[in-house]
């Protein structure tokens, strides 16, 4: 018996560990990041515990079924083993190879050393245990505890340094069904534009002269600061007109939360004086910790019934976390699916660099804007304007090829809108209109703040350069509503004439130019599509650096190739850059090259001892690491002539062509496939051709191909039984049920419709949605065509 018991203390011991080990980096991710989630830590941690529980329960059943076996002592060994193997390897990705919670789907050749790495230093406590299996065994309680009270400090370090903040999001979030839905009466309603600062307003209302006009009834206050240029601090200082009193504590902890809940109850709060004066309420964030979710002071606050999305993304990250870097091929597109870590106010995910917030509000607002049943109306809307990710121009259309002047006159197509429905509900005359900024496209002090007062007639915008805050917005408001003394108005202050631009630090620009003819091999796939915004400025290319990037030091060069010879290639000089540094951008002259189409290729290496651990005493780091090395693509064709380049999404001189039985159209990036066309939220890249949401799928089709079969080899990642539509215009033509319990790749073959066909091109639209309507909700899933074939014989 006592031998028995020794063992079961050891099998129950080596199962908590295990358990500990896969579960702790949840709670430590939900604990470093409280003000990203939307449900309490409470519900969490019992719902963690109790899988620990399930875990260590069902690991010590499995070994008592072999307790008196030979093979007990090295089972228990093993999984002792495997819990120092899962342990040991999360701080290496987080502070060796900056791969903490980032999926990868193939066995890139420049992470290979990163994979290899990783296998080594988890086969280092499996061998131990193995050699050592008898002593671990016997010391497998010891070993535990010490393990896991290890575990559990950087848990218990950020709740005790930061207690989780009594924030109302975790209860309430925003109902968006009266977004659009305006007094009868009056309405007040202030626009926060994110990065709206002045120097980038003004650039923009020089470049669009038609904004002069838009906004002919405003007063634009030019030397408006943000004293804490942040969102979440200088929202709640222009609504509340009380300023976050600790400037230098940035952090969104429990002290942001009790001044949220504060600031926002007081007399001066717009909330209160506003729901005081009979006026509906209402507040439409961008993100969380913006505004209080009180409902006693949102009329729009409801009680959050799902927290689906915010713990799927902790899901997420958790997996992401604890699975290692071998078994993510196998596993990533099984277990995850594209997600962006950050969760908006009414529960919505962001995922795609085109999912524009500000596209979605233009088409909402079009179709949505009323006269609604409240007399008096307050609103407090956000829009992205020229916040990064800068991937929609003048149009609102999602391009890469653009820039934050043209993206922020695609965020005032909102404003337009707004007005026009104003005016043509015979509200716009006595509504009070605030356009204002939270920061500057640099993220600096210094925004532009427009103000329209109820009656105000002008015959073109106007400034006024009088020193103010934000603040001053809030008792602006009140004292042009007669809620607060007539003195406390901006408008009441002497104006001073407006005069120049307060400067900005200037933009760093790295310049690329002094091309060599290169000799060495071009690059070959796979690479990956640049993710940066550029543009063609004075005859140069533009290229914005990408900019969050955990390493502080990186090599970067641009290899500048002929499309249809590779040989002829040229290379640019090294660039040592500080990929954290924001506002920075590459400005690139061609070189003397024939004419003729050229693609551009960026490559960044990562040096290793940017990566590596700071050294000990003696001068040597933890481990080894190898320089890592990516290199992107431009998703554009260059074309060279004269002298001068111009930039195409297709090959410029490729002739289309019709897709004929026996051929097979592949998809790639840059590579050319004459046989279709697509819309401009489509993306090539390595996994094929990215449709998503509203993309369509043009083919060129042959005049009898009435009749034959289209066969599309595509890429489905989806975590639920999903259904897939194929439209032409309003007419479905397809459906098929998806499911990736065998993978993910999916042929979907369908009987081509009869003709004719606009430009004899098929139109098509795929999408795919939750087969089940509880699911209805979820975010959009994108589709990764491979191949488009064509076959003579009719679909079954």
């Amino acid at each position: 018996m006592p031998h028995l018991s020794c063992r079961d203390l050891s099998a129950f011991s080596a199962g908590l560990l295990l358990a500990m080990t896969l579960v702790l980096p949840a709670a430590v991710l939900y604990s470093r990041n409280t003000a990203e989630f939307t449900f309490r830590a409470a519900p969490l941690f019992a719902s963690l515990a109790l899988i620990v529980l399930l875990l260590c329960l069902l690991l010590y059943g499995c070994q008592r079924l072999i307790r008196r076996s030979s093979t007990f002592i090295a089972v228990n060994a093993l999984l002792i083993g495997a819990s120092f193997a899962l342990w040991l390897r999360m701080p290496l990705h987080s502070y060796l190879l900056d791969r903490n919670d980032t999926l990868i789907s193939s066995f890139d050749p420049n992470i290979l050393s990163a994979v290899v790495l990783e296998a080594l230093v988890m086969l280092l406590p499996l061998c131990l245990a193995w050699r050592f299996r008898q002593w671990v065994s016997q010391n497998a309680w010891r070993l535990a505890g010490v393990a896991i009270c290890t575990q559990l400090v950087p848990l218990i370090s950020p709740a005790l340094s930061r207690p989780q903040a009594e924030s109302r999001h975790f209860e309430y979030t925003v109902g968006e069904g009266q977004k659009f839905a305006f007094g009868s009466q009056a309405n007040v309603i202030i626009v926060v534009v994110d990065c709206l600062g002045e120097q980038i307003f003004k650039e923009t209302v020089d470049q669009y002269e038609e904004l002069s006009e838009l906004f002919k009834d405003f007063v634009c206050f030019d030397r408006m600061s943000s004293p804490i240029p942040s969102t979440q601090f200088a929202v709640p200082a222009l609504l509340t007109g009380i300023e976050y009193p600790q400037k230098d504590d940035h952090e969104l902890d429990d002290k942001h939360a009790r001044y949220l809940k504060q600031a926002f109850s007081t007399d001066s709060s717009l909330f209160v004086a506003l729901k005081k004066a009979g006026y509906r309420c209402e507040g439409y964030p961008y993100v969380l910790q913006t505004i209080s979710y009180d409902p006693a002071l949102l009329d729009n606050a409801v009680r959050l019934s799902s927290h689906s999305r915010s713990r799927q993304t902790l899901l997420d990250v958790w997996m992401a976390t604890v699975t290692p870097f071998f078994l993510q091929p196998i596993l990533g597109n099984t277990y995850f699916s594209v997600t962006d870590r950050f969760v908006t106010p009414g529960e919505y995910t962001m995922g795609h660099v085109f999912d524009s917030h500000d596209c979605g509000i233009y088409r909402r607002i079009q179709a949505e804007a009323r006269i609604g049943e409240d007399q008096k109306v307050f609103k407090y809307i956000h829009l992205q304007g020229p916040h990064v990710p800068i991937a929609t121009d003048e149009n609102l259309e999602p391009t890469l090829e653009t820039s934050r002047v043209r993206q922020l006159r695609g965020s005032m197509l909102i404003l337009e809108v707004l007005l026009e429905k104003l005016q043509e509900f015979g509200l716009y005359d006595q509504s009070l209109l605030v356009i204002t900024g939270d920061h500057s496209e640099r993220y600096t002090p210094e925004v532009a703040t427009l103000i329209k007062r109820p009656g105000a007639k002008g015959s073109t915008l106007s400034y006024n350069a009088v020193p103010c805050t934000i603040t001053d917005i809030n008792r602006t408001v009140r004292a042009e509503l007669g809620l607060a003394p007539a003195g406390e108005s901006l408008f009441s202050r002497e104006p001073v004439a407006s005069s120049g631009t307060r400067e900005l630090p200037p933009p760093v620009l790295w310049s690329v130019k002094d091309w060599t003819y290169q000799h060495e091999p071009a690059p070959e796939k796979p690479y990956s599509g640049l993710q940066s915004n550029f543009a063609i400025r004075d005859g140069q290319l533009s290229i914005a650096k990408k900019e969050h990037m955990a390493c502080n030091k990186a090599i970067v060069h641009f290899i500048f190739q002929s499309f249809a010879d590779p040989q002829l290639c040229w290379s640019s000089p090294e660039l040592l850059v500080d990929p954290t540094a924001r506002s920075e951008y590459y400005r690139l002259v061609f070189p003397q090259a024939p004419d003729g189409i050229y693609q551009l290729f960026q490559r960044v290496k990562t040096p290793a001892e940017a990566m590596a651990p700071p050294s000990d005493e003696h001068g040597g780091y933890g481990m080894p690491v190898s320089d890592a090395t990516e290199t992107f693509c431009l998703p554009r064709y260059i074309w060279l002539k004269n002298g001068s380049f111009t930039l195409h999404r297709r090959h410029p001189i490729l002739d289309r062509v019709n897709l004929t039985p026996g051929v097979l159209a592949e998809f790639g990036l840059m590579q050319p496939v004459p046989q279709v066309d697509y819309s401009n939220d489509c993306r090539l890249d390595g996994q094929g051709l990215r449709l998503y949401g509203d993309s369509w799928l043009g083919i060129y089709l042959p005049d009898h191909a009435a009749g034959m079969t289209l066969h599309l080899q595509s890429t489905i990642v989806a975590t639920s039984q999903t259904v897939l539509t194929v439209k032409n215009g309003n007419d479905v033509i397809h459906k098929q049920n998806i499911s990736n319990k065998k993978g993910n790749t999916h042929e979907i073959a369908f009987t081509v419709p009869p003709g004719p066909f606009p430009d004899g091109m098929l139109k098509l639209t795929i999408k795919v949605k939750p087969r089940f309507q509880n699911r209805a909700a979820r975010r959009k899933v994108p589709i990764h065509l491979k191949t488009i074939a064509l076959s003579s014989g009719a679909s079954e």
